[in-house]
């Protein structure tokens, strides 16, 4: 089913534009996992057809977006947000994988800027937390309102970490599109290849002790700035946890069984950070044992 998709959505622009209209508009009626295909079509065409077919097919994408949330009287800077980081940032990081060749390269750099956006709010903003805490307060009110009571001391503490929070999961929403779209990409002209590229995703020693220190650093530490960034590097080490997995399952070391129960683990709302952790740990174990392998060579 993915193949006929692809090689439809690759030779059909305009039509695949409208697709990935139609799926934005679904995602913000909460079928909210449309947002991840809505995204990869525009990245699919800047892979196969450059940057300007991807372009302007992200631009009318994001027109339909921007128009809908307006409609919904949503804030124009949010709507306008919205549009470039979840549609024209995946189609920039194609246009660097179309040019590079290197999933991984994009991967690291997709880390690097998560990781200086989350900085730049904690040196930019006098107080971050400030507008999270103005937003779960008025969540909270609207739900006290409804007849659902909640602890009021809990806003403080959610809206400490709660741009790293936010970051890593539009992060997370980022990957994944670029991973679909190069999937498909894949199954039109080499199938199996993004299967290989995936399964070397590795964070590389520099980042990969950056990641490493935060994670250290925030267990130690009560800086909200590094528990932010903490999101992120718990990420990028779970998917390199994930990655090692796929890697394993290839050489025949991880029964295929077994995949799939990390993949149904990671759809459980409980159990998803559970396992996203334990995917860290592998991540991190991951990256010892490439440095222990390879010295301190990036």
């Amino acid at each position: 089913m993915h193949l006929p998709l692809a090689v439809w959505l690759s030779k059909h622009p305009w039509q695949a534009a409208i697709l990935a209209a139609c799926l934005g508009v679904l995602s913000l009626q909460g079928a909210i996992l449309f947002v991840v295909p809505a995204s990869a079509i525009p990245v699919l065409l800047t892979l196969e057809r450059g940057s300007r077919i991807g372009g302007n097919v992200m631009l009318a994408v994001s027109a339909a977006m921007i128009g809908c949330l307006m409609w919904y009287q949503q804030p124009v800077w949010f709507a306008i947000t919205y549009a470039l980081v979840l549609f024209a940032l995946p189609m920039m990081l194609a246009d660097l994988l179309r040019r590079t060749s290197s999933l991984n390269l994009v991967f690291q750099l997709t880390l690097i800027a998560a990781l200086v956006a989350l900085a730049l709010v904690y040196v930019l903003l006098p107080q971050p937390t400030a507008f999270w805490e103005q937003f779960l307060g008025r969540a909270f009110e609207a739900l006290s309102q409804s007849g659902i009571q909640f602890d009021e001391s809990l806003v403080p503490q959610l809206a400490r970490t709660l741009w790293g929070a936010m970051v890593a999961v539009l992060l997370l929403t980022v990957l994944n599109s670029l991973f679909l779209a190069r999937w498909w990409q894949s199954l039109i002209h080499s199938q199996g290849a993004f299967g290989f590229e995936f399964r070397r995703l590795s964070a590389g020693v520099i980042l990969g002790v950056l990641l490493v220190v935060i994670s250290i650093v925030a267990l130690v530490t009560d800086l909200a700035s590094v528990d932010s960034m903490a999101w992120v590097a718990m990420l990028g080490l779970a998917l390199q946890g994930l990655a090692s997995a796929h890697r394993r399952k290839a050489e025949g070391r991880l029964p295929r069984g077994w995949l799939i129960v990390i993949y149904v683990m990671l759809m459980v709302p409980f159990f998803s950070f559970v396992t996203v952790a334990l995917l860290a740990g592998w991540g991190l174990a991951d990256f010892w044992r490439n440095m222990r392998n390879t010295g301190l060579q990036a």
